[in-house]
């Protein structure tokens, strides 16, 4: 099935591997070519709404295509996480191996499909992954290695202290979310928010 999938969509990714790498291209132009090809992909993400076309650029010009197929495991809980995950074609299972046996039959299921993006935090720290995550379709899932960002985060310390805002506050609010379930319920203030 793999290789029928990549048969039969093998020139697009021929085209875009082609015009990406071509070393006789301006890096600029590729930068370009990249936003053209990835924009779609990327723009719809919290933490990459605000940023300028250039940056938005240099991030997708670090993206990594690969295809899973249905009941590939694309990370596993534990796994140390160094990449975020953003799907282009297709639905994966977050499973949900967080949860005491007891209580996972009961769970709802959660799938997140196209534009759909997962693994964020391993992009700002490097954390060991809280749930499995499993292909339910063939997808074709967008990757950014926490290397490559690491290094365009560098260049544009801005960003870098906007993008630790984020993950903190998104860490807080799923804390919080897990604290309500157990019937804990606590609230942090603005000021304890602008500290983190």
């Amino acid at each position: 099935a793999f290789y029928d999938y990549i048969w039969i969509h093998q020139k697009q990714y021929d085209d875009k591997i082609a015009l990406l790498s071509d070393q006789q291209m301006s890096t600029d132009l590729q930068r370009k070519l990249a936003l053209h090809l990835f924009k779609d992909v990327v723009s719809h993400i919290s933490f990459f709404s605000e940023i300028d076309d250039l940056l938005l650029g240099e991030i997708c010009m670090s993206l990594r295509t690969k295809v899973f197929l249905p009941g590939d495991m694309i990370f596993f809980k534990g796994d140390v996480g160094k990449e975020l995950f953003i799907i282009s074609k297709g639905v994966v299972e977050v499973l949900r191996d967080d949860l005491p046996m007891s209580k996972r039959r009961d769970a709802p299921k959660i799938l997140l499909e196209n534009g759909s993006f997962f693994g964020e935090i391993a992009l700002v720290m490097e954390v060991r992954r809280t749930c499995s995550v499993q292909a339910r379709t063939v997808c074709e899932v967008n990757i950014l290695q926490q290397d490559a960002f690491d290094a365009i985060l560098l260049d544009n310390p801005h960003f870098a202290r906007r993008m630790n805002e984020l993950v903190v506050a998104r860490q807080l609010d799923s804390c919080m979310a897990r604290s309500h379930q157990k019937g804990v319920d606590f609230q942090v203030s603005q000021s304890d928010m602008d500290l983190a």
